[in-house]
C-alpha cells in the first residue's frame, strides 16, 4: 500500500472513530425517542462513510486476538485527544484506572514508572509510533507481561495480523474502533470476563 493511501486511511478513520464511538456511547444511555433517532442517524451515516472508506482504500474490518492479565491500570496512547477521550469513556465501566499519553515517548516514561496491565496504542503517531513502542516493551524484560492492543487506521489487515501472530501485540483493532469490540478485547486481556 502506498504511503499516501495509508495516511489517507488513517486521516479519515481517526475522526470517524470519534463520531461512531461517541454515538455508540450515547446509544447506551437512556434517551428520549427523538434523541435515539438522531443517534441512529449518526451511526448509520458513520457506518456508510466507513463502507466508502473501506471500498476506496481496500481495507477490511477489525482483527483481534486476546490473552489474559490481572486488573491494574490501562494506558491509552494516541496523539488525537478526541480518540483518547473516546477510549477513556468507553472503558469507564471497567474496574481499572485509566492513564493517558499523547505519544510513544511519553508513554514509555509512564510505562516504566506505572507498569500498566494493558496498553491501548495508536499505530501512527509522531516521535515514537505504536509498533516501535510495542517493540521497546517486548525487549524490556520487566515489561513483557504488559498486554498490548494496537489501534490503527493506517496499517493493512495483513500488517496487523503479522504483528499479532508474531506476538508483538496481543490484539489489534482497526479504526473506527467499535465500542463493544474495544470493551470486549480489554476485558479479555485483563481477564475480567464474567
Amino acid at each position: 500500500m502506498s504511503a499516501f493511501l495509508s495516511r489517507m486511511r488513517h486521516d479519515l478513520r481517526t475522526p470517524l472513530n470519534a463520531i461512531i464511538g461517541f454515538a455508540q456511547l450515547l446509544e447506551m444511555k437512556p434517551l428520549e425517542a427523538k434523541q435515539k433517532e438522531w443517534v441512529n442517524h449518526i451511526l448509520k451515516g458513520g457506518q456508510h462513510l466507513l463502507t466508502l472508506i473501506n471500498k476506496s482504500a481496500g481495507s477490511e474490518r477489525s482483527t483481534s486476538t486476546e490473552a489474559e492479565q490481572r486488573k491494574l491500570k490501562i494506558l491509552i496512547v494516541d496523539d488525537d485527544p478526541q480518540i483518547r477521550a473516546y477510549i477513556q469513556a468507553a472503558l469507564e465501566s471497567l474496574p481499572v484506572e485509566v492513564l493517558m499519553a499523547e505519544d510513544g515517548m511519553d508513554a514509555m516514561t509512564l510505562i516504566e514508572s506505572v507498569r500498566p496491565a494493558l496498553l491501548l496504542t495508536d499505530y501512527q503517531m509522531q516521535i515514537v509510533d505504536g509498533l516501535t513502542l510495542a517493540h521497546q516493551i517486548r525487549e524490556h524484560p520487566d515489561l513483557k507481561s504488559i498486554k498490548i492492543v494496537l489501534i490503527t487506521g493506517a496499517a493493512t489487515e495483513a500488517e496487523v495480523l503479522q504483528a499479532v501472530n508474531h506476538g508483538l501485540v496481543d490484539a489489534a483493532l482497526l479504526k473506527p474502533v467499535d465500542v463493544h469490540d474495544l470493551q470486549h478485547v480489554s476485558r479479555r486481556l485483563l481477564n475480567l470476563l464474567a
